[in-house]
């Protein structure tokens, strides 16, 4: 236990009495009488410690200082964590749903083993695009085997005179389209097709498609054109294989693309001559409405006058 001090007690009330008189006479006697002012209190301060020593074994005012700065830093710090917490926090999300977005991808859209070098399109020759017409023509016209060689050489000639109409109205289809859209029909790649790297890695099926028109727009979207006659089931599965590597080809270049069906509005003179169905607007939209809302699919049915078929 430790001895009492009285020779510094006695200094202590000495002092205190001597702060208590200036204060007093500060208060009372000054010019500006009766106000606490900056040096009252101070020194009351000062009196509140001196008052206080006995009960401290270790009183220091620069201790106490020194406490405020340290009780900021810690505010500051807890404010940092709190920031770097809510960041992590919204970086944890992100990534989250990123590998969720990618697992999607990968069970719905993408081909197992298929490389980003595979993903391109290229010019379809002569001969692909002869046989994909003629194989068209002849479901088109409900012939796809002939009875005779009379019956044979009649459907070439109407399939040569018919292609040769059709070819020209794509041609007008087209830029009629380019022109809505703004976009410059000489750009327009014609008669395009997957790579067969893409097509060959396909776990389903390795049939390939080409298409009409082919266009990337400066936002780096793929546009894919097709000009579809008439209307049959044959023409739904044609339209649904097209859809599916599309989809399959966005999802594994992870790009915006999607399929453009141009359908030409003609007379009916006209139909008959072609051979052209009436297209079924209301059950063609019924079927392909999910790749619609998504704008996945998109169609424009677009009218030619007879004058400019027979030109």
């Amino acid at each position: 236990m430790q001895k009492k001090n009285w020779f510094v007690r006695i200094m202590v009330i000495l002092l205190i009495l001597f702060v208590t008189a200036i204060i007093f006479v500060s208060f009372v006697f000054s010019e500006n009488r009766f106000v606490i002012t900056a040096p009252i209190i101070f020194l009351v301060s000062i009196l509140v410690v001196l008052s206080l020593a006995e009960i401290f074994d270790n009183f220091n005012i620069g201790n106490i200082v020194s406490l405020k700065k340290e009780n900021k830093k810690v505010e500051n710090e807890l404010e940092i964590t709190r920031q770097e917490n809510k960041e992590l926090r919204l970086h944890l999300t992100n990534v989250v749903t990123s590998i969720s977005s990618n697992q999607n991808t990968t069970i719905l859209g993408t081909i197992p083993g298929l490389s980003i070098q595979n993903l391109t399109m290229e010019k379809a020759n002569k001969n692909e695009v002869e046989a994909e017409k003629k194989e068209q023509n002849e479901e088109a016209s409900g012939n796809k085997s002939d009875k005779d060689d009379k019956n044979s050489q009649q459907n070439q000639m109407n399939f040569k005179d018919r292609m040769k109409i059709i070819s020209q109205i794509d041609n007008i289809l087209i830029s009629k389209y380019c022109n809505s859209c703004g976009f410059e029909p000489e750009n327009i790649l014609r008669e395009m097709k997957f790579s067969n790297l893409f097509i060959d890695a396909d776990p389903i099926a390795t049939r390939n498609i080409i298409f009409d028109g082919y266009y990337m727009t400066q936002w780096q979207e793929e546009i894919f054109i097709e000009v579809i006659y008439g209307f049959s089931q044959f023409k739904i599965d044609e339209i649904y294989h097209m859809l599916s590597k599309i989809y399959h080809y966005r999802s594994s270049k992870r790009i915006r693309a999607k399929l453009v069906l141009l359908i030409p509005s003609v007379s009916d003179s006209v139909k008959s001559r072609l051979k052209i169905a009436d297209f079924k607007k209301d059950y063609f939209f019924k079927v392909f409405a999910p790749a619609i809302n998504k704008c996945f699919l998109e169609i424009r049915e677009i009218d030619i006058s007879d004058e400019e078929i027979k030109k």
